[in-house]
């Protein structure tokens, strides 16, 4: 959100763990890969082996 990204605006990678830590007792660390940066989750919808799953 805009609200967000004028919090972390300026700030260093450490300063954006220690805020995710402090804030939600997340550490970035100790994430999985698939959660941290340069990761990109892809949905996809197969219609044609499902199509009662498909919209329309």
């Amino acid at each position: 959100t805009t609200q967000a990204h004028s919090v972390l605006k300026g700030t260093l990678s450490k300063q954006k763990h220690e805020r995710l830590f402090s804030r939600f007792q997340i550490n970035y660390n100790a994430l999985d890969a698939r959660f941290r940066k340069d990761s990109v989750l892809v949905r996809e919808e197969f219609c044609d082996t499902l199509p009662f799953h498909c919209p329309g």
